[in-house]
């Protein structure tokens, strides 16, 4: 490992498992196999958590990008040029139609 990952990884073993925040689990969880056995008892909520969905981004906090990318999963045609507002409008309306189905 080097040494940048190295300083972080011994910072985030330091901490209490409750308090780390999605980045750090998710470079802990990348590194488990530098985990002594104790420290993969002291972290196995974290580690276990691994398959776990992540909690969906509310459409009002995506940018463009995302908000295409989740057009697209939902099979909404979007515009070329279309707006942040037009693009999430238009998977609002998609959801609505889905969920009145």
């Amino acid at each position: 490992m080097d040494p940048k990952s190295q300083e972080t990884f011994d910072r985030i073993v330091s901490l209490d498992p409750e308090s780390l925040t999605d980045q750090d689990r998710d470079f802990l969880r990348a590194r488990r196999s530098y985990l002594t056995p104790a420290q993969e008892k002291a972290f196995a909520g974290v580690l276990d958590s691994e398959g776990d969905a992540p909690s969906e981004k509310p459409l009002a906090k995506m940018n463009l990008a995302e908000l295409t990318a989740k057009a697209k999963e939902l099979g909404v045609e979007v515009a070329e040029g279309a707006t942040k507002a037009e693009v999430k409008e238009a998977i609002e309306a998609k959801i609505a139609e889905t969920a009145g189905q």
